[in-house]
């Protein structure tokens, strides 16, 4: 198959506290253990604010992807317009782009409604024509 550049798009707001994060990591986990030698993994968080945690990683690093991982602290309020903007500026064009966005709710900065964060995709998949990106979302609690 070909490689793939796997984004994670990971909710570390307040509410994800306890089992919510917990679970976001593991899934985050999971992909990284299903990852082959020619796939990329960048990892981006969201709260208040928007963390790159690491970018275009290779299965070479997985012990210390993991460890990124679980270092996520769940804080701060739900930014998930600016978490998928950011996935957004790290796709690559000629390569598959995955997108997986893991939240628990309802964004609270930027926009904040499934129409706005659908506009969203929208705009940005038209901007990136000539790019293959697949866009996923997956509730959490």
């Amino acid at each position: 198959r070909p490689p793939f550049h796997i984004i994670m798009v990971v909710d570390r707001s307040g509410s994800m506290s306890g089992g919510r994060i917990k679970d976001a990591k593991s899934a985050c986990s999971f992909v990284v253990d299903q990852m082959e030698s020619c796939d990329k993994l960048t990892l981006i968080s969201f709260g208040s604010d928007v963390r790159v945690d690491f970018s275009r990683q290779t299965i070479e690093s997985k012990s210390s992807m993991k460890t990124r991982i679980n270092g996520i602290k769940a804080s701060g309020s739900t930014n998930m317009d600016g978490g998928m903007m950011k996935a957004f500026d790290s796709v690559v064009q000629g390569e598959l782009n995955y997108i997986f966005i893991l939240s628990d709710g309802e964004p609270t900065n930027g926009r904040k409604t499934v129409q706005g964060l659908n506009s969203l995709v929208l705009e940005e998949t038209n901007k990136r024509k000539d790019t293959v990106i697949f866009v996923n979302s997956f509730g959490i609690g």
